[in-house]
């Protein structure tokens, strides 16, 4: 075993090699999984509070909701109604108490959002980037090899087309079949532009702008594949609800001997907590909740395509 941080390579012996990345219980090796007992897979799922599991299944908010009122009626049972709430009611603590579990939970909260509209701009500056060379390529293709040049603007047209009618919609409803939709028109545009260098070498600044605009395309896919589909880290997410209902259980241990103040102070907090939760994980994807971002520059650039192609066809005639 080698390696340093949160990686660890294993290297099995009789020949067989491995790699597996370890972040925590919640990602497990599947040989690992392989061996967990019924007591220690339940053990798991009640760490992750069902994130892991029910998540893809039911959506963070649904779960968020359930989750933090549950513990909110559980707090008021305990405090109130259980055998621990004479001890508990014996002193009252003061009001003050429960702001240093509010404070850390709108700090964690506040380092979410961070991460979150961090994201967002980088999506949309790689949303930027990459119609920003598909223009220079339609323009560069202009001063090539005419057969050449129609060669580049048919599989400009091929790339962006898929990108918008599938990959776009698999980002945004993070369907991992169609991830890769757009790898094989990437592939014939690369090809084409590498050939239409080849065949007929052109003058450096061209070549060097060709290059450049592939290689700006293909990066920029990359960065939007990876905000799109990269796995949820439910480990922050288990922190922030943590910190919630560390808030929950403070602000009830501050009405203690004030049932009724403490229904509404319980049902205030909740309400604050979801509506956090509910707009932080409304934009966990930069291609997904209220106001995702759009290939609208892709598409003008199509436009851009068809005046090039009537200016052509003007020319012919």
């Amino acid at each position: 075993m080698f390696g340093n941080g949160r990686f660890r390579f294993h290297q099995q012996e009789r020949g067989r090699q491995g790699v597996s990345l370890h972040f925590g219980p919640s990602h497990l090796t599947s040989a690992s999984r392989q061996i967990l007992t019924p007591f220690k897979r339940g053990a798991l799922v009640f760490m992750n509070f069902g994130l892991q599991e029910f998540v893809p299944i039911i959506g963070y908010i649904p779960l968020a909701i359930a989750l933090t009122v549950s513990f909110a009626l559980l707090t008021y049972w305990v405090l109130i109604h259980s055998p621990l709430a004479s001890w508990f009611s014996k002193e009252e603590v003061v009001p003050p108490f429960f702001s240093y579990a509010a404070i850390i939970f709108a700090l964690f909260a506040a380092m979410i959002a961070s991460d979150i509209w961090g994201r967002y701009k980088d999506a949309s500056a790689a949303a930027v980037l990459e119609a920003s060379a598909v223009r220079s390529l339609l323009i560069t293709a202009a001063y090539v090899d005419p057969v050449d040049a129609s060669a580049i603007r048919e599989s400009v047209a091929g790339y962006v087309n898929v990108v918008l009618n599938e990959e776009w919609p698999a980002m945004k409803a993070t369907d991992t079949e169609h991830k890769d939709a757009a790898s094989g028109a990437l592939i014939q545009l690369t090809s084409v532009v590498l050939g239409a260098m080849l065949n007929k070498p052109q003058a450096r600044p061209f070549e060097a702008r060709l290059q450049q605009a592939i290689d700006t395309i293909r990066s920029s896919r990359l960065t939007r594949l990876s905000y799109a589909f990269d796995p949820v880290q439910y480990g922050k997410w288990r922190a922030l609800t943590l910190f919630g209902f560390l808030t929950i259980f403070s602000v009830g241990l501050c009405h203690v001997r004030k049932p009724r103040a403490m229904k509404v102070a319980l049902g205030v907090t909740v309400a604050g907590i979801l509506i956090t939760t509910s707009v932080l994980a409304n934009h966990r994807s930069p291609y997904a909740g209220t106001d995702p971002v759009k290939p609208e520059l892709l598409k003008e650039s199509l436009h851009l395509l068809e005046l090039k192609n009537y200016q052509i066809s003007k020319g012919l005639q």
